[in-house]
């Protein structure tokens, strides 16, 4: 590559000739010589315009340095580089889906090395958010209010009008859409990723790229319905069950095709499920032996998982409430009191209740005490008119 008196740098053969020598490295295991031969076989690629080539070589220069011996740090950088050199390279291309996926993975190596269920750093979360636009723009995302992060490429905060700022955005994203086969594969690993990390809201907004890249092509699938199902069940973990409903009725149910396939089914039985509170039958639906076992089956390991993870409030449900009033009612003597206050009353409540059992009386205090009340009695006649008149009683012949 340098310039002579007859000679001048020739690019192409370079670029052969570094690509020989990496082969070369390679056979010896010289991971950081093929790395650098790589890296300037796609440097030569891509000045003669052989992107793919050069895609190939960058890409294959990321892998050399995921496995080298650098500092952690080093690596990130390096792999988060050269993702980005070959993604620019397919996108110059016009290989969009390569591009965007090229660029996915320069996302994920900034996480290099943390363990699957650790907390992804912001600035980590901002490059695997923009990575998902590229695939599908937020306005065609139904679950674009669920990004933490960034600001989507598609808005124009100086817009006059901003409803035909809008439109003209949503005109751009649909030109824009990623539509290559498997496309929505590689948003669904972005998903399960982040659902292993526990960021449900960011899983969520890749989900829904997912399923508005199925929804594009215009053809109800059972890809599309696993899509449905596994954006209801993700909403129910985060307790939004409110959501679940809405997007249910709205969106899910307007699919005639789903309407008559197992993941409907399931759908519909979680969320009454957790509409009605019902632990019984939240447990019914996701249980290996129930009638949704088939539909359980088809999910992916991680959203399987996740429905084991949804809860119900502990609150009874009403008829129970009405029968457990009902048998208060007809035996309130039977009530079992639970705390020391309510124990304490009921002592004292039956105490006044029970009757004071009364003495035995001897012969003579009996009589006396039958004498005194013959005398009440009498009292108690006299006072409503009711005694004996000794002389009334004379006057009166009975012959």
């Amino acid at each position: 590559m340098t310039r002579g008196v007859f000679s001048k740098p020739d690019p192409i053969s370079a670029s052969n000739y570094y690509k020989r020598a990496a082969d070369a490295y390679k056979q010896c295991g010289e991971n950081r010589l093929e790395r650098l031969h790589r890296i300037a076989s796609g440097d030569t690629q891509l000045g003669q315009d052989a992107y793919a080539t050069a895609a190939a070589e960058y890409t294959r220069a990321a892998e050399l340095a995921e496995t080298s011996d650098e500092t952690i740090q080093r690596k990130r950088q390096e792999c988060y580089k050269l993702h980005l050199d070959a993604a620019n390279a397919w996108q110059q291309m016009g290989e969009k889906g390569r591009a965007a996926e090229s660029t996915v993975k320069a996302a994920f190596g900034l996480i290099m090395g943390d363990p699957t269920t650790s907390k992804i750093d912001n600035k980590a979360l901002i490059e695997i958010e923009k990575s998902i636009e590229l695939f599908v723009g937020d306005p065609l995302n139904k679950k674009s209010q669920y990004r933490r992060t960034g600001v989507s490429a598609y808005d124009n905060p100086n817009a006059v009008d901003q409803i035909e700022a809008q439109n003209e955005a949503k005109q751009l994203a649909n030109q824009n859409i990623i539509t290559d086969s498997y496309a929505h594969e590689t948003l669904y690993k972005v998903g399960a990723e982040l659902i292993k990390r526990r960021h449900y809201e960011s899983a969520l907004y890749a989900y829904g790229a997912g399923t508005a890249s199925l929804e594009h092509e215009g053809y109800a699938t059972v890809s599309l319905s696993r899509a449905y199902v596994s954006e209801a069940i993700l909403t129910l973990a985060m307790g939004d069950t409110v959501a679940a409903s809405k997007d249910f009725q709205n969106v899910h149910l307007q699919n005639t095709q789903y309407l008559s396939s197992r993941e409907c089914a399931l759908e519909e039985d979680l969320i009454r499920a957790c509409n009605d509170m019902d632990s019984e039958a939240l447990e019914d639906v996701r249980s290996r032996s129930g009638s949704h076992r088939a539909a359980m089956a088809n999910l992916e390991p991680v959203i399987r998982e996740l429905v084991g993870e949804i809860r119900v409030s502990g609150r009874v449900k009403k008829d129970k409430v009405v029968k457990n009033k009902a048998a208060a009612v007809m035996e309130p003597s039977h009530a079992v009191p639970k705390t020391a206050v309510e124990k304490a009353v009921s002592s004292e409540i039956a105490a006044a209740i029970e009757p004071t059992p009364r003495a035995e009386l001897s012969g003579k205090e009996l009589e006396q005490d039958t004498a005194a009340g013959f005398d009440e009695m009498d009292d108690i006649m006299n006072q409503m008119g009711l005694g004996d008149d000794d002389e009334e009683d004379d006057d009166i012949d009975l012959t």
